[in-house]
């Protein structure tokens, strides 16, 4: 019989999801793990959920499962102090090996990190609880291990961000294709650190939102008149062109962005790049913070520490040409290899061979279509009727 797999994750990846997520980046991450794990003994759990489940039997997963898998995100760093000493304390007490895929540390993209007396004893509780459970940790980068080994903990393997390994072992990027025929999608904190430029140059391209477009699906309240006037006149005008596009569900997601034939991503929001790379399409990512630049460097993803590129007057479709994904090729091809070993040495059940056929794979999953949704739709015309009233 399969291992029972207890897989702790901040959302629900496999349920429907009808509520407003904090973004789709996340849920990209999260989606990666709940395939790779997946087995009919595997049981998804939040934080709030396995807390209340111990609260009333302190035995209940050690009586009911093998181990504990949890994916993380940049944790360590102040903003997340209480979510570590939360996880700490279920650790210590679980019962279980618990493993944690893909933690990193996040400051500013000169890595030039500080950190108070309290981060580093919550670190050093956070890490040494899974390491007492039997379990052990993987590492988003280089930089997150550097980091470590000052607090004191050695000898952990860097395995990247393994959302990335969702794309099985065969993943290459090789393909251009011709000017006539480019499509591509931006991303960033906002439509409007995109240069307009590029909207306009490209006026079948789309903005990929990750947090602002559910707030309008989901919340349409939340629009109101000075909201809509604080908007720049580019985000009204693509909102009303239909240029801007989001979702909370994978398999939609991929849907979308495969009908659209979008065949290049751009922009500084890592996993919304990093999606772009799942499905065997470039990307070029815009470095802000340490977190994607040590992911860049690791799997050799071109990025704009190591080539320049102007918005308001270099030409898109150059820099896409010009791009050279054979060292990000080798690198996958070595990280997916190395990660699948670190599985099989800790003898943990994993998906990562059925994920060569990932996206048929997912849709075996229970997701929420929110896209059929009259709520939603409705929203969304009301939205836009409400931006077109404005001034702009």
């Amino acid at each position: 019989m399969p291992k029972r797999i207890l897989f702790l994750s901040w959302v629900d990846v496999v349920h429907p999801l009808k509520e407003y997520y904090v973004n789709s980046g996340n849920l990209v991450f999260y989606t990666a793990g709940a395939s790779f794990f997946w087995n009919q003994n595997t049981t998804y759990i939040t934080l709030d959920e396995i807390e209340k489940k111990l609260a009333e039997d302190k035995n209940w997963a050690k009586n009911n499962f093998d181990l504990v898998i949890t994916m993380e995100c940049d944790i360590f760093k102040e903003l997340f102090i209480g979510w570590m000493e939360r996880e700490a304390e279920i650790y210590k007490n679980i019962g279980l090996p618990v493993f944690v895929i893909g933690a990193g540390a996040n400051c500013s993209v000169d890595y030039q990190i500080s950190y108070s007396h309290k981060l580093s004893e919550t670190i050093k509780k956070y890490i040494g609880s899974i390491l007492d459970s039997g379990g052990n940790v993987t590492l988003r980068g280089n930089f997150t291990e550097l980091f470590l080994e000052k607090i004191g903990f050695n000898n952990l393997f860097v395995s990247g961000c393994p959302s990335l390994f969702i794309r099985g072992k065969n993943a290459c990027i090789a393909e251009k294709v011709s000017r006539e025929n480019f499509s591509p999608a931006f991303n960033a904190r906002a439509a409007q650190c995109i240069s307009e430029r590029l909207y306009e140059v490209f006026p079948n391209s789309k903005f990929i939102d990750q947090t602002e477009y559910f707030d309008i699906l989901y919340h349409p309240e939340t629009l109101y008149e000075g909201r809509i006037k604080r908007l720049r006149d580019i985000v009204k005008k693509l909102y009303v062109e239909d240029r801007i596009y989001g979702d909370m569900n994978y398999v939609p997601l991929v849907e979308e962005i495969k009908k659209q034939n979008y065949n290049f991503s751009y922009g500084e929001k890592l996993h919304g790049n990093i999606l772009f790379l799942q499905l065997n399409k470039p990307c070029f990512i815009k470095v802000i913070d340490s977190r994607v630049r040590e992911i860049c460097e690791f799997f050799k993803i071109p990025n704009s520490l190591d080539i320049q590129f102007d918005e308001n007057n270099d030409d898109l479709y150059a820099l896409y040409c010009s791009l050279d994904f054979s060292d990000f090729n080798v690198r996958y091809q070595n990280a997916y290899t190395a990660f699948k070993l670190f599985l099989e040495n800790n003898e943990i059940p994993n998906n990562l061979e059925k994920t060569d056929d990932y996206f048929s794979y997912m849709k075996s999953f229970e997701y929420y279509d929110y896209r059929n949704d009259n709520t939603v739709i409705k929203n969304k015309i009301e939205a836009v009727k409400k931006i077109k009233s404005a001034t702009y």
